[in-house]
């Protein structure tokens, strides 16, 4: 009897509290056939599948001659949109820079290689969205090719508390980002302090309140998810890359995406006594059939 009242309370509980849910992450990318852009790809998705969220990863979607349907990203603590040496199609990014404007998903992170000429149509499609989308600051533009430097996370920026344990980010050839106003630099080759007003980008942040919906984040490399046999990739982007994503997108008080906003901590929800008191009944009378032996087995009892 005494077994069968612990499951009782362990049912109960659960049924009073609730369980938590784990943060929900969608990565649409494209189907890559090169050895090196394959490589840095699935170690972006590793890095994010080992953060303990649950990720869904697409490899179809971006190549498979459909307009891609709003309801693939709607739903997801964030949407990750990536794309190397294949090109996305332009309708889906005309999807996708709909459904940020509707917040269809809180954050989308878009890990767009600009590599070379064959990067050229992914980074020249999706800069004009990050225009279109943000609602600070004047147009975005792309400096010449970058190649072998260190980026520096922008501490002056607002948005810098959720990268800390990311101080830097080795890129080896990328599209520098002109035109982002300091705060929204999020890393840039060049070492930011209170006095700096102008310098370019390896990463633009937006967070949902200098945005037309959704929180954004966009640069144009990958190289720091490059592992291969004599490579590692960046040390201070393995296992801190996701996270300082994740927190940034579903931390409602302090997460970069919601600075600015003013967010009232929801209340710790209270007990409705009568209605737990009626279940303990109901529990009760279980307990009492399970007993004489008519009760099938159930979720609580098994």
């Amino acid at each position: 009897m005494e077994k069968i009242m612990k499951k009782i309370g362990l049912c109960l509980f659960i049924l009073a509290v609730g369980t938590s849910q784990a943060q929900e992450v969608l990565i649409l990318a494209t189907a890559e056939t090169r050895n090196h852009t394959v490589n840095q790809r699935d170690t972006m998705i590793a890095e994010f599948q080992a953060s303990g969220a649950n990720v869904t990863v697409n490899l179809t979607e971006f190549s498979n001659a459909a307009t891609m349907d709003s309801a693939v990203i709607t739903g997801y603590d964030m949407v990750i949109v990536h794309g190397h040496n294949v090109a996305i199609e332009l309708a889906d990014l005309a999807v996708i820079e709909q459904g940020i404007i509707d917040q269809l998903s809180t954050a989308f992170v878009f890990l767009i290689d600009g590599c070379s000429v064959a990067c050229g149509p992914n980074v020249n499609a999706v800069l004009p969205i990050i225009n279109n989308v943000k609602t600070v600051g004047g147009a975005l533009t792309y400096e010449a090719g970058r190649n072998r430097f260190t980026a520096n996370l922008n501490t002056v920026s607002e948005f810098a508390g959720d990268f800390t344990a990311m101080p830097t980010m080795d890129s080896f050839n990328y599209r520098p980002i002109a035109g982002a106003t300091i705060n929204n630099i999020l890393y840039s080759e060049a070492i930011i302090d209170t006095s700096t007003t102008d310098a370019n980008a390896l990463g633009v942040f937006y967070p949902i309140n200098e945005s037309r919906g959704s929180c954004v984040y966009y640069m144009a490399d990958m190289t720091m998810f490059w592992q291969a046999a004599s490579q590692y990739y960046d040390m201070d982007v393995k296992d801190n890359f996701a996270p300082a994503f994740i927190n940034a997108a579903t931390n409602r008080q302090s997460g970069a995406c919601f600075v600015g906003l003013n967010i009232t901590p929801s209340p710790v929800p209270s007990i409705n006594w009568v209605s737990l008191f009626a279940l303990m009944g109901v529990m009760g009378l279980l307990a009492i059939r399970l007993l004489s032996g008519r009760l099938l087995s159930g979720r609580c009892f098994s």
